[in-house]
């Protein structure tokens, strides 16, 4: 519970840090006052294994994320996921990223993914994401102890960018020292071919990308995963699973 509480106290002041415009001017996002939301959710079946056209992030105000958010909030849609396994011809393959984790350990989550059949990336832009992506994350290390899961946090702004090198010391002294080299963190240059792999560009929604063993995303979510969101994610994963012994 003290580990959560300080990512999600560390991810808010990035959060801060990505939005310039005073958040006193909009709403707030109705995860912020609601204990506990009933979702309903809408699946998101793709043909072609990659994301639906969206606006470029750079012209999308936080006003417009909060606004859709709450929008989809109220009438049950606020998550999103693939409903079977993307096909490897139609696969995207995960950028290859530099970036350093908590233990200040160079990691290529890309390069990562080939020690282990499936790995499980988290994506989160804002600290709103934080319980969504513990949604996914739970049931994925109680289904697959023997995958892997990172912790991504994008940081936009050049604010941001310069803080990260604090909240990462921040983090690192309240971070249990096994988990380090779990959470990393993407500057601004690498948001772009990120953002193509993801189910949205709403950026107030935590996202979730199942790689296999070559870095290619078999399946996308996004959002508070209920039951049956969770139920194909661990499908998919067995399914990556039975492929990777094949394939030995």
């Amino acid at each position: 519970m003290w580990r959560n509480h300080v990512f999600r106290l560390s991810r808010r002041f990035v959060h801060v840090s990505n939005s310039w415009t005073s958040r006193s001017k909009f709403p707030s996002p109705h995860i912020l006052s609601t204990p506990s939301i009933t979702v309903t959710h809408r699946s998101f079946a793709s043909d072609n294994g990659t994301s639906p056209q969206q606006k470029p992030t750079r012209s999308r105000r936080f006003a417009d994320d909060v606004r859709e958010y709450n929008e989809a909030t109220r009438t049950g849609r606020i998550a999103q996921f693939d409903t079977s396994l993307i096909p490897v011809s139609k696969a995207n393959i995960f950028p290859r990223i530099k970036t350093t984790s908590l233990s200040t350990k160079r990691i290529v989550i890309h390069d990562e993914a080939a020690d282990s059949p499936l790995t499980l990336v988290m994506v989160a832009f804002r600290s709103f994401a934080d319980d969504q992506l513990a949604s996914w994350r739970f049931p994925f290390s109680e289904h697959f102890p023997e995958g892997k899961w990172f912790d991504v946090t994008v940081n936009e702004s050049f604010g941001a960018q310069a803080l990260s090198g604090f909240v990462q010391r921040w983090q690192r002294g309240r971070t249990d020292q096994t988990l380090h080299d779990y959470y990393v963190s993407f500057n601004d240059r690498a948001r772009e071919p990120l953002e193509t792999l993801l189910l949205s560009r709403n950026r107030m929604y935590g996202y979730v990308l199942l790689l296999d063993r070559k870095a290619r995303v078999r399946f996308r979510g996004s959002g508070m995963a209920n039951s049956h969101a969770i139920d194909v994610m661990v499908d998919c994963g067995q399914q990556l699973m039975k492929e990777d012994s094949v394939a030995e």
